[in-house]
């Protein structure tokens, strides 16, 4: 079932002739819920089918094949007539192709032989609406009030990208409740199970990294307890040893932050000081502590292996690079054998432009093709700011040139694309991609990178741009740019703050009604399936969930770091006089910022976006030129209260915005009680704070 989407993506980019299923087996053990999966693929399939002949017949000979399995005679109770299928899939508002109705009935009557039930179609309108729904709140909201749920139903929600925090959420708590049957009903497939696991860790580290380690306590106790009655083979100790290591990775790509939101934003570089302190600011002890589970078990079993080691020493890095360095080297005298995940962690420890390219020529001689290798590489270069435009255009053309045999991944190319400050130097990447059959590939990312470019171009004189011309040809770069917002097909969050972080420069009024618009616009086409849904099958809208029929204006928005930090850079912009609607307009920024910025660790603001240093200054400012000293006073709680590690500039920037007295207070205090989490924070001396304040007439309002 998990390849149902594919192939829809398939039918919808006309490429259903290129599309093959694999060839039936009557070898293969095929329980009920198996045959009711492959059963349910075909009824789907035949629903979104265009009539194409070839496909059809495949489908045929699948089913009945796959009728053929269980060997038993298929009862007069479990027979769908024509009609039937019909009306049903009238009912379900769905227009299909009238060549396959006999074999979508055929797929219904296999579908009910495999569950044994009386052929009632509307049993399976929950499952169908879970499995067709556009994102996991239109998933989970299909099986409400559901008893029972197939294991391939709730592993298609469980294996879904979060588009938010909260609906990351959602696949957690679903993952509680489902686990249990997931596990037993994928006995045989262990493999599959750790792609769910794989992906809910994944994104938890992305999104929410004070759910990790709950997560991981709760999925390793269970599916290593021998009180289940099951002996499941989900967590084998190599298993258990990736996930150490793939955690810590999962981290340094966060850490990163070089993914659409801001790589794009119009004044972000990306450099060491930055990564590292990013790194802390998303709280690696979170993974340590996830690790430190999975690294007892490991211990106690004494399994733990060179990639588990060398995940927990890449996750130490960030916190603590003189004790990872010393791990490092234990775990080289103890290990000799030279990984990819040893060279992974060597070249990621380099603190030299020397010893990087050392280390990377020594890996790469061994392992050529290894993209991971290549990221850790690209990522050390922009660390050490070595990754300029003519350098990542050099590297593009030669990762490109290794296609046949190197997995091009969409965070290499975001590496690459960030040092390309003009268009010009963008106008070449094209070139090179399209020279070699990936433009496609990576369409996206040009886009979102090109209207970036162009809206900080702004009123400039205009660039030749051989590409932009093809699509829209306009003498303003602004006007390019937002032909290029407006003609997105599916816009993201994070395209929007692409966008707002352009209007904030220039339309900074209007930055606010912006944010409003195209935000609610993402909240109402998460709700929508759900409403159509509702709609066809009981006529009404269900009055027990109130999301779904608020007023436009009162759906819940999923603003991104880069939408908050657009909106307080264009309330600074616009002045302290500038007002959205009734309200000046420094006030609802910071307004926006309390509603969806995480404030505790207990996860109780469900928004809860985890914020950087760069958001952080922006907010700064805000208050500052707010005059909201209140505010100002409570951020070191607040930081204290999130384990959030300010950088030193942060932390200036704080101070200087502080009266003196208090400013005074904090410093004396910071030197005088024992060492602390706080005094982990790289505290400026009065001295310093000072001077610095003396020449605060000169700083600019831009963080």
């Amino acid at each position: 079932m998990e390849h149902f989407l594919v192939w829809l993506r398939r039918k919808s980019e006309g490429k259903l002739h290129q599309t093959r299923i694999g060839k039936p087996s009557g070898q293969l053990p095929l329980d009920n819920l198996t045959h009711a999966e492959a059963a349910m693929f075909h009824v789907l399939a035949c629903l979104h089918s265009n009539g194409d002949a070839a496909w059809l017949e495949q489908q045929r000979q699948h089913l009945s094949q796959l009728n053929a399995l269980p060997k038993r005679l298929i009862s007069t109770k479990c027979v769908v007539t024509k009609e039937e299928c019909e009306n049903y899939v009238e009912s379900l508002g769905i227009v299909h192709s009238n060549a396959s109705t006999a074999l979508l009935t055929e797929a219904f009557g296999s579908l009910s032989l495999a569950v044994q039930l009386q052929p009632c179609l509307k049993q399976f309108t929950p499952w169908i609406r879970s499995l067709t729904a556009l994102n996991v709140t239109g998933a989970c909201l299909a099986l409400t009030n559901l008893s029972e749920i197939p294991a391939f139903v709730a592993t298609d929600i469980l294996l879904r990208t979060p588009l938010t925090v909260l609906e990351l959420r959602l696949q957690l708590d679903f993952w509680q409740e489902q686990m249990g049957s997931i596990a037993v009903a994928n006995f045989r497939k262990p493999a599959f199970v750790r792609l769910v696991i794989d992906n809910l860790l994944f994104y938890t580290v992305q999104y929410d990294l004070t759910r990790l380690e709950s997560l991981v306590n709760s999925t390793l106790s269970f599916l290593v307890s021998t009180k289940t009655g099951y002996k499941f083979q989900v967590i084998t100790h190599k298993y258990a040893n990736s996930l150490v290591y793939n955690m810590a990775t999962f981290l340094l790509r966060k850490g990163a932050d070089v993914d659409s939101e801001s790589t794009y934003s119009l004044e972000t570089e990306v450099t060491h000081n930055s990564i590292v302190h990013n790194l802390k600011s998303t709280s690696s002890n979170n993974v340590l502590r996830a690790q430190e589970r999975l690294a007892i078990f490991l211990v106690k079993h004494n399994s733990l292996a060179q990639k588990g080691y060398f995940g927990i020493v890449l996750a130490m890095t960030y916190d603590d690079r003189e004790k990872a360095q010393k791990l490092f080297h234990i775990a080289q005298k103890h290990y000799a054998e030279h990984t990819p995940e040893f060279h992974f962690t060597y070249i990621y420890m380099c603190q030299s432009p020397e010893l990087l390219f050392q280390a990377f020529n020594i890996a790469a001689n061994q392992y050529p093709n290894s993209a991971s290798l290549w990221y850790v590489f690209l990522r050390k270069l922009l660390e050490f700011d070595l990754l300029t435009e003519k350098r990542s255009q050099t590297l593009f053309s030669e990762i490109v040139r290794r296609k046949a045999d190197l997995i091009i991944s969409k965070d290499i190319v975001l590496l690459l694309l960030s040092p390309i400050n003009t268009v010009d130097g963008l106008e070449q990447v094209i070139a090179t991609l399209k020279d070699t059959g990936l433009f496609a590939s990576f369409e996206n990312l040009i886009v979102k990178k090109y209207m970036a470019l162009l809206f900080r171009r702004g009123l400039e004189s205009n660039a030749l741009k051989p590409h932009m011309d093809q699509i829209f040809r306009s003498s303003s770069d602004i006007a390019c740019a937002r032909f290029l917002y407006n003609n997105i097909e599916w816009k993201t969050a994070s395209c929007v703050g692409i966008m707002l972080s352009g209007e904030a420069e220039h339309r900074p009024e209007r930055v606010f009604e912006l944010y409003r618009q195209e935000l609610t616009l993402l909240s109402k086409s998460i709700h929508d399936s759900e409403l159509d849904r509702q709609k066809s099958e009981t006529g009404h809208i269900c009055r027990e969930d109130n999301t779904l029929h608020m007023p436009l204006g009162e759906l819940p928005l999923y603003p991104t770091e880069s939408c908050l930090v657009a909106l307080l850079r264009g309330s600074i912009k616009g002045g302290t006089q500038l007002q959205w609607g009734n309200l000046f307009a420094l006030q609802v920024a910071v307004h926006e910022f309390k509603k969806y910025v995480c404030t505790d660790l207990s996860g109780s603001n469900n928004p809860c976006i985890y914020p950087s240093n760069k958001l952080w200054r922006v907010y700064l400012w805000a208050l500052d030129n707010a005059g909201y000293m209140l505010e100002l006073s409570d951020i070191i709680r607040l930081w204290e209260a999130i384990s959030f590690v300010p950088e030193q500039e942060t932390l200036l920037l704080l101070l200087l915005m502080l009266p003196d007295e208090v400013t005074a207070r904090h410093l004396k205090h910071a030197a005088s009680v024992p060492a602390n989490a706080t005094l982990a924070w790289s505290w400026p001396t009065l001295e310093h704070v000072v001077q610095m304040r003396a020449k605060r007439g000169k700083l600019s309002s831009r963080s």
